[in-house]
């Protein structure tokens, strides 16, 4: 279950990078934290959206 949150959580971290017209996420990481008195737990991930183009082969 813990790893289908934490999937779920990466999932909607590329997506709302391809929101903002990007085509990678560098710099993931991932978060949890017990709410409820440890009865439940909470997964962010985050990074940072980038837009990456192939290099020029003359570069």
């Amino acid at each position: 279950e813990c790893e289908k949150a934490r999937m779920e959580s990466l999932n909607r971290l590329i997506e709302n990078a391809r929101k903002m017209g990007a085509n990678a996420v560098i710099g993931a990481d991932f978060e949890t934290s017990d709410i409820l008195q440890g009865t439940a737990t909470v997964f962010a991930a985050y990074g940072t959206a980038v837009v990456v183009k192939p290099r020029d082969k003359r570069e």
